[in-house]
C-alpha cells in the first residue's frame, strides 16, 4: 500500500520510536516513500537526545539533495542512527549521546563569534562559551536567554575568539551544541523531540541561506494538534506495535 494520508500514518504511529524505525530499515522499508510519510506524520512523538551533523556543502554544491529520512544501519561497533539528508548536511540522530560517540572525529576548532551571531539570530540561547588561546569565557543568564550582543561585547578585545559550545532552549528541552564535535546533545533529563534536536543542531552547525533554513523549519514542523480530539480521530487505526503487520503496509 502506498499512501500519503497523514491521518493514516498518525494513527499507526502513535507509539512510534526511533528503534521501531531501525527495525523497519532491516526489512528495507526505509527506502520507500511510505517511510517518509510515517516519520513526517509522527514528529510529535519521535524522541531523540543526540545527533551528529556532517557538513556536506562541498559535495552538494552542484546538485543539492532534497530533504529525506533514512537509517544508517549498524556497522561493527557503530550503532544505528536515524538520518536526515538535506542540502549541505547529513544528520545522524540517536536516543542518547553515547550512541553517536563512535561516529565522532577528534575535536576541531569552534566557529568565529561573528559566524555564531549570524547562525543564532532566531535561537533562544541559554548559555555560550568561547575561547582563545588558554582563555575561556562562559556567559549565561538566569532568564534562559543570553543575547549575542553580550558575547560580542565580552569578546571585543579577543578578535580570534572561537565559540565552542552553546546551550539552546527548544520547546521540549535544552540542547547543547558542540561546535568542536559537530553535535547536538539534549541536556540531562530532557526528553527532547527528534525534530527539535535536529532543527537546532543543523541550523547552528551548518551555514544556511534563508531559503534552506525556511525549508528545513517547514520540514521539521511539529504539529500542535496533539490533544484528545486527535486521539478520537485516530480511533479505529492500528497502533504501531506489531512490526510484522506493518511491514506490508509500509512496503511500496
Amino acid at each position: 500500500m502506498d499512501t500519503d494520508d497523514e491521518g493514516f500514518w498518525r494513527g499507526v504511529g502513535r507509539n512510534l520510536t526511533i528503534e521501531h524505525l531501525f527495525e523497519l530499515a532491516t526489512a528495507d522499508v526505509a527506502r520507500t516513500n511510505n517511510f517518509q510519510h510515517l516519520v513526517n506524520a509522527n514528529l510529535d512523538v519521535l524522541r531523540a537526545r543526540a545527533c551528529q551533523v556532517v557538513d556536506m556543502r562541498l559535495l552538494d554544491e552542484k546538485e543539492p539533495p532534497e530533504l529525506r529520512w533514512g537509517v544508517d544501519l549498524p556497522v561493527s561497533q557503530t550503532p544505528p542512527a536515524l538520518t536526515l539528508r538535506g542540502p549541505g548536511f547529513h544528520a545522524f540522530a540517536a536516543r542518547t549521546g553515547k550512541l553517536i560517540e563512535s561516529r565522532l572525529k577528534k575535536p576541531a576548532a569552534g566557529i568565529l563569534v561573528e559566524e555564531y551571531v549570524e547562525r543564532t539570530q532566531s535561537a533562544s540561547v541559554a548559555s555560550v562559551s568561547a575561547s582563545v588561546g588558554g582563555t575561556r569565557l562562559a556567559i549565561s543568564d538566569d532568564s534562559g536567554t543570553t543575547g549575542s550582543d553580550v558575547l560580542t561585547a565580552a569578546t571585543s578585545s579577543m578578535p580570534s575568539a572561537m565559540v565552542d559550545k552553546a546551550t539552546v532552549t527548544t520547546p521540549t528541552g535544552r540542547v547543547t551544541i558542540d561546535f568542536t564535535r559537530s553535535t547536538g546533545i539534549g541536556v540531562t533529563k530532557s526528553d527532547t523531540l527528534l525534530a527539535h534536536v535536529l532543527l537546532t543542531s543543523v541550523t547552528l552547525l551548518v551555514p544556511m541561506d534563508d531559503e534552506q533554513h525556511d525549508a528545513l523549519n517547514d520540514f521539521l514542523t511539529v504539529g500542535s494538534d496533539t490533544s484528545a480530539a486527535n486521539d478520537d480521530e485516530d480511533d479505529g487505526q492500528p497502533a504501531f506495535d506489531d512490526l510484522d503487520d506493518m511491514d506490508e503496509d509500509l512496503d511500496t
